[in-house]
This record gives structure tokens, C-alpha cells and sequence, in this order.
């Protein structure tokens, strides 16, 4: 009798610990956790506020009431969940920058609304797709130099290729840019863009810097990127060059004539050698301003000056003649407006 006893109470334990864990009721009824797999979605960066990512997909074996819940967020409050479509709905458009991140994981929970208030919880990505927000308005000429020096607008000003090799772009972009070799290698587009209004948007490497020589040596003293620079120009010359002065790589810019020693009226910034920089010239009927990596380098009243020789046209790599201050390095994505770029365009222009 008691062996049996025993054997009673073992299976007794056994069968309550049994319904204690399958949650089942007197009736069989067993409630179990909502199905919610890890899902992704997409969306345009520059999206408005109320854009709607996409609707969660779910299952409950018992047809419950659910509720939605973000419970990690690192964005801060940028998404929220419709609970009555329950779909992804997108708060702050600050939120997805393609640029800052091309990702954003999100931990979202699914509740039943019955005892005993089951969940589960799954990661949820959303893919940021990345949208051109370079401006395209009067955008005059524009180069991508990816295995060519071809104009991508309409308006087709093809630069003509002297010597120029095509390789890797800058990095974590794709395509190429154009190369040169510092000794004979230069592109020359076909018109000066010799306008009261425009700017000069492009991307450099400068891999060998020249040394400037304040006794002045034409040949040997800088590197032209930019060079618009003749006797028949209505508006001023344009520049933009590298030197290094007085031990320091710099980046230089100027607008409105000869100079041959480094003045007042000649803006200059540190650049490193070996390395990519934007910069941007716009240029109006008074003013120039010089942009670098998407910052104000300086601003300066223009003057209306040219040479007297050099080419009817915008070189790049060389000087305003063709024959000296070729540029060793690489020159990519150049763009040309005929009006003036905003210090905001001049940033968006940099962070794609």
C-alpha cells in the first residue's frame, strides 16, 4: 500500500507540472505566444514625416487582440507603430540619412491582449535607400570622369583627353576618376563658361605637391586643378591650385588675374597630400567664395582681371597654356553651375 501511494503522489507531481507549463485550462484550452520572425524593410532617405515603412507580419494561433511595441530604439523616437494597420510608420525624417547610417535596427514586441499577455519579440531592419540630393538646377556641365570625360548634361561640353588614365574613384564610392601624371596628362573642356555667375563644384587628390617659389618660378610652383585664364574673357580668370608654402600642403584659389606673390587677396587652406578634398568656387559679379569639404574657407570681393594669353577654355590639370603645372593626382565629379551654390548645396554636394 504504500509503494503505491507513492506512485500516486509521483504522478499527481507530474501531471501538475505539466498544465503548469502549457498554460492549458480545465477544457484543454492551451494558449501559446504569438508567431513574429525577424523582418526587413526599405525607404527612401528624405522621406516625409507619416511615410509608412511597412506592415508587420504576424500570426496567433488563437486570433487574439495584439499590440504593437518598440522596445529598443536607438533613433530615439523617429518611428512609431499604427496599431490599427499595424505598420511602421516613419515620425522624423531626421531619422534616415543614408549618409550617417544605411540601417536602422529596431527591437519591436507583439503582446497578446489576453491572460496571460504573451509576446514575442523580433528585430526589425530598415534598409536606407540613397537618394541624389546634388542639386541638378542650372547645372551647366558635369563630369563623372567614370572611364570618360564626357558632359552628362544636355548641353554636351565633352572635354578632350590628353593623356589622361581612368582608375579608382574616391573611396567607398563607386566608378572612377580621371588620373594624371604630372607631366603631360590634362583635360580641356570646350568653352571658358565665361559667365557673370558660376560655380565650380569637384573633387581632388593632389599625390605630389610643388613647393612655391616666392622668386617665382611659372613652371614649378603650384599645381593647377582650375584653370580659366585668356586675354578674350569678359568676366575674371579663375584658378585653383595646390602649393606647399612655407612647408604647409595648401589648397588655393584665385579669381580675377596674375599674381605672383602669395597676397591678401589670394584665399589658402591646409590640405594633406595624398588625399581627397571637395572643393567649391562660386563666383559672382563681386564676390568669390571658397568652400573645402563643405565648410566656408573664406570669402573675398573679386577683381575683374585676365592674362593676356592662354587657351579659350577650362583646363584641368594644367596651366592656363597647356604646357606646365600639370597636376600629379586625381580629379573627380565635376560639376559647373551657372549661378551661385548656397553654403547649404555646397554640403549636400560634399556628403554624397
Amino acid at each position: 500500500m504504500k509503494l503505491t501511494l507513492r506512485k500516486i503522489n509521483f504522478l499527481f507531481s507530474l501531471l501538475a507540472v505539466t498544465v503548469l507549463f502549457s498554460n492549458c485550462s480545465e477544457d484543454h484550452y492551451c494558449n501559446t505566444a504569438p508567431t513574429f520572425t525577424n523582418q526587413s524593410f526599405e525607404i527612401d532617405e528624405n522621406s516625409p514625416s507619416g511615410t509608412i515603412i511597412g506592415k508587420l507580419e504576424y500570426s496567433d494561433a488563437e486570433n487574439h487582440d495584439v499590440t504593437f511595441e518598440i522596445v529598443n530604439d536607438l533613433t530615439d523616437g523617429g518611428f512609431q507603430i499604427d496599431q490599427l494597420s499595424k505598420s511602421i510608420v516613419l515620425v522624423n525624417p531626421a531619422t534616415i540619412d543614408f549618409e550617417i547610417s544605411e540601417k536602422i535596427e529596431l527591437a519591436i514586441s507583439v503582446k497578446e491582449e489576453a491572460n496571460p499577455f504573451l509576446s514575442t519579440t523580433a528585430n526589425i531592419t530598415i534598409n536606407i535607400n540613397d537618394v541624389d540630393e546634388r542639386p541638378v538646377t542650372n547645372l551647366f556641365a558635369y563630369y563623372t570622369f567614370d572611364g570618360h570625360s564626357n558632359d552628362e548634361t544636355n548641353n554636351q561640353y565633352h572635354a578632350t583627353n590628353y593623356m589622361i588614365n581612368y582608375g579608382q574613384g574616391r573611396v567607398n564610392k563607386n566608378g572612377e576618376s580621371a588620373q594624371l601624371n604630372g607631366i603631360s596628362s590634362y583635360l580641356k573642356l570646350p568653352t571658358d563658361f565665361d559667365k557673370q555667375e558660376k560655380s565650380f563644384s569637384i573633387w581632388f587628390k593632389a599625390n605630389k605637391i610643388p613647393v612655391w617659389d616666392y622668386n617665382y618660378s611659372p613652371t614649378t610652383s603650384w599645381s593647377s586643378i582650375i584653370s580659366c585664364d585668356h586675354s578674350s574673357l569678359t568676366n575674371s580668370s579663375t584658378r585653383l591650385s595646390v602649393s606647399k608654402i612655407d612647408g604647409i600642403n595648401k589648397v588655393w584659389v584665385y579669381v580675377g588675374g596674375m599674381d605672383n606673390k602669395m597676397n591678401p587677396h589670394l584665399i589658402q587652406t591646409e590640405i594633406s597630400e595624398g588625399e581627397w578634398h571637395h572643393a567649391v568656387l562660386t563666383i559672382s559679379q563681386q564676390y568669390v567664395n571658397f568652400y573645402l569639404n563643405g565648410n566656408l574657407v573664406n570669402k573675398l570681393k573679386k577683381t575683374n582681371n585676365h592674362s593676356v594669353d592662354g587657351h579659350k577654355a577650362v583646363v584641368l590639370g594644367a596651366g592656363r597654356n597647356c604646357w606646365d603645372r600639370f597636376l600629379n593626382g586625381n580629379l573627380d565629379d565635376l560639376r559647373i553651375y551657372d549661378r551661385i551654390l548656397t553654403h547649404e548645396e555646397v554640403k549636400l554636394i560634399f556628403k554624397e
